[in-house]
């Protein structure tokens, strides 16, 4: 077995959505969230804020990374290889508003 990292950017639901839209919405988040429990491939993950702090070798700067393609929260995951990481991910519910799943292993403490 093998983690992978999903990094879940934009997709955030537009002004325009309805009430029932986000209802919905969060719904099929949980649903989805269920599914990698039974798979047994959930390890962790959490929404992340839209403000934070841009590091560099000159300095730091305060930034909203919520808008556009930033990365809006993550979760860690455990299977068999990056192909069923790749299916787990396809129902993601961040697609209803076009957002994306990048899907990424992770090292171990023994770099494979």
């Amino acid at each position: 077995m093998q983690e992978f990292i999903y990094l879940f950017r934009g997709g955030q639901p537009t002004e325009d959505a309805t009430e029932d839209q986000l209802i919905a919405h969060e719904e099929a988040w949980d649903e989805w969230m269920d599914v990698l429990e039974e798979e047994g491939a959930l390890i962790d993950g959490l929404p992340m804020t839209d403000i934070g702090m841009m590091v560099t070798e000159d300095g730091m700067q305060e930034g909203d990374f919520g808008s556009g393609d930033g990365v809006g929260g993550y979760l860690i995951i455990e299977c068999e290889d990056l192909d069923k990481a790749t299916e787990l991910a396809s129902d993601c519910p961040i697609f209803e508003f076009a957002g994306k799943v990048e899907v990424r292993a992770l090292i171990n403490e023994r770099g494979e």
